[in-house]
């Protein structure tokens, strides 16, 4: 696992001061704000936003898709819904449908077969809707790129507007219209997902009307808008918030039984909740190539039908979740296998048979847990399939775009890719991919760890955090504030649910309680009376009146821990493995030294992971490089053996040090 790189906000206690008095804020809050780069303007403007929403004739070409909406609906033509099979995808259609089968239109939908068609608008597609009748084609949640297939509906006598919100890339598809905020020509907010875009195709056939509508969709949009990540700013923290609020209470069915399903009834619901507890579930009815359940549960109007099929999805996200596991322990397998691999600047881990619909997932943990940019490759014979996932800084569309001769297609953004590629081209794009990010990063981007303010633990009390309440919904781009907790002294380690979480007891400064929900007591390496840092999340968990402050852990150090030591260290023995040159003698490691490290490993009563055994090696005075060439060398001594964790082996005698080829390098 990958240390991340805690990344401090500025402060500026004279400009939170001057913002506490004017947005009559607490001081705490105003702190965070200021840290965000938020100024007196920026404040106002962020409370401002929850009463926002944008005219949605000023989106180019809304009057053009409503004046051919309204005809079609009036002489009956056939109108095909064509959506995506993601959670904005689908929820884009069901509004849309719903609206216009309301509205006596003649009107079904499409959604591409995720295996065989893949995204968007395609040929074959569109000459099978011809040949049913089609008169007119809507997309939603895609379409703007589809200027080859608009131009094969224009001959064959098929209109189509294009609801879109992603990218422009050159030329405009020769559509009936072509509505998409992400058009140069859109002065607004450009940000919307797909589903709001086409809630403002709804809205203007209702001329502008947006409250009674909102009724109906807004918790759809709400879901849309979170499942695909948009940021929770401007005109989307006025549609998510007001989302939430309907999603709390509502009477549609299909979300009533998602909701139960989920385990969120009678909850007050946080965008959070979606992301982690709706999303997946829809999801995984795509990933598995059964969307078609999930626009069925949506838009089914019989509670019991609708129990049937969330029970359905709740069966598929299990599914899912046995497959990703599965895919995840391989792909942990592999590297374990090839250490070296985690030497590299990028990971690029392929295999047969794995799941096209969860490698996105995989590579998504894959990259968190290492910090590097990384590909999961399912391989189908000559084929396969890829998802990438990158860490801020290093734009993996920009390396995709860059090696875009070795595949079939690809497509994607900074953080996120998808390939489709020849499986005999899988070595060569694992070394190019390499020589890009070294010809372009001498040092490779790090994940950080933001952190909006230092706290003492007597600033972390109800009031404050009851004032962050106004920041919600928190989410892309309002995250939840987060804090930094120095010099606590541990008094007492709990664990909790049968050692699957820790809470620690913090006795100095003051007493508070520290949950860490991402360590189990096994994975435990502090003790009591050891002085750490925190950086920490909070909450209230509200019980009628009763409120209880909650301090959640997102990651420990040891109080005298340096970063920048750490990083620096790091970098001269991931070149010294790849041959890329380093300061020897940072990384020659002394005989006392490595009798230190194998002490304090045999010492352990339970193996332990690298990391785990670095922390400690680091409080003796041992930093990262020299430590990880010492592992290096009692692994070629065979003194120990290490896979998911470091064990020392059994031995017949002494080990030569001066045998080792590892020690022989650094001379």
């Amino acid at each position: 696992m990958a240390f991340k790189k805690w990344q401090l906000m500025n402060e500026n206690k004279v400009l939170a001061e001057k913002i506490s008095k004017t947005a009559g804020i607490s001081m705490f809050l105003a702190e965070i704000l200021v840290a965000r780069d938020y100024d007196d303007e920026g404040v106002s403007g962020l409370f401002a936003a929850d009463e926002r929403f944008e005219d949605p004739f000023l989106l180019p070409d809304m009057g053009k898709a409503v004046e051919r909406l309204r005809s079609a609906i009036e002489k009956k033509e056939r109108i095909i819904i064509f959506g995506d099979y993601d959670v904005d995808g689908i929820t884009s259609v069901v509004i849309l449908f719903s609206y216009l089968e309301k509205h006596v239109a003649n009107v079904s939908y499409y959604i591409p077969d995720r295996e065989n068609e893949g995204y968007g608008l395609n040929l074959l597609a569109i000459e099978k809707l011809k040949q049913e009748g089609a008169d007119l084609i809507v997309t939603v949640d895609n379409g703007i790129v589809a200027t080859d297939e608009v131009n094969r509906a224009n001959a064959l006598g098929l209109d189509v507007i294009i609801t879109d919100h992603h990218t422009v890339r050159g030329d405009l598809p020769a559509a009936v219209a072509v509505v998409d905020p992400m058009r140069e020509d859109y002065p607004g907010f450009k940000r919307l997902a797909g589903v709001a875009v086409a809630f403002k195709l709804i809205v203007a056939m209702e001329n502008g009307k947006w409250e009674d509508v909102f009724e109906d969709y807004g918790a759809f949009v709400c879901i849309g808008t979170v499942a695909d990540v948009m940021p929770i700013v401007d005109e989307n923290r006025f549609l998510v918030k007001r989302g939430l609020k309907l999603l709390e209470s509502t009477q549609i069915p299909g979300l009533r039984a998602l909701k139960s399903i989920a385990g969120l009834d009678g909850k007050t619901l946080e965008a959070s909740d979606i992301s982690f507890l709706f999303a997946p579930r829809i999801n995984a009815t795509a990933r598995l190539n059964f969307t078609q359940l999930a626009v069925d549960l949506l838009l089914c109007k019989d509670e019991t039908r609708c129990n049937e099929l969330a029970l359905e999805i709740e069966k598929k996200n299990i599914k899912r979740k046995k497959l990703e596991k599965q895919v995840l322990n391989e792909a942990y397998g592999y590297l374990e296998r090839h250490p070296d691999e985690l030497n590299r600047r990028t990971l690029v881990i392929s295999n047969e048979g794995w799941h096209h619909g969860v490698i996105g997932i995989v590579a998504a943990k894959i990259c968190d847990h290492f910090s590097k940019p990384c590909l999961i490759i399912g391989i189908d014979g000559e084929t396969a399939k890829g998802s990438g996932r990158s860490v801020e800084g290093f734009p993996l569309i920009d390396a995709m775009n860059s090696l875009g001769d070795l595949f079939i297609k690809h497509g994607g953004h900074k953080v996120a890719v998808g390939v489709t590629l020849l499986t005999e081209k899988i070595a060569e794009l694992r070394e190019r991919l390499e020589a890009y990010a070294k010809e372009n990063f001498e040092i490779m981007p790090i994940a950080p760890l933001i952190i909006d303010k230092v706290a003492e633990i007597d600033k972390l009390s109800i009031p404050n955090v009851k004032s962050i309440d106004i920041l919600a919904p928190f989410g892309e781009g309002n995250r939840l504030p987060v804090f930094l907790l120095k010099n606590l002294m541990i008094g007492m380690i709990i664990p909790l649910c049968g050692g699957k979480y820790v809470k620690l007891r913090i006795d100095k400064p003051s007493n508070i309680n520290l949950l860490c929900f991402k360590m189990t007591i096994d994975e435990c390496i502090y003790s009591v009376g050891d002085v750490i840092d925190a950086v920490v999340s909070c909450s209230l968990d509200r019980y009628g009146v009763w409120e209880q402050l909650t301090v959640k852990v997102i990651d420990l150090r040891f109080s005298n821990f340096d970063q920048e030591r750490y990083l620096m260290s790091r970098k001269e023995y991931e070149n010294f493995k790849r041959n890329e040159g380093c300061e020897k003698v940072d990384l020659k490691p002394s005989r006392d030294e490595i009798a230190t490290i194998y002490r304090c490993i045999r010492r352990e009563k339970k193996p332990g992971d690298v990391d785990a055994t670095f922390l400690k090696a680091f409080r003796l005075g041992v930093d990262y490089g020299k430590f990880r060439v010492i592992l290096d060398i009692l692994l070629e001594l065979e003194i120990i053996s290490l896979e998911e964790h470091i064990k020392i082996n059994e031995m017949d005698g002494k080990r030569d040090l001066e045998t080792s080829r590892v020690l022989a390098l650094l001379n």
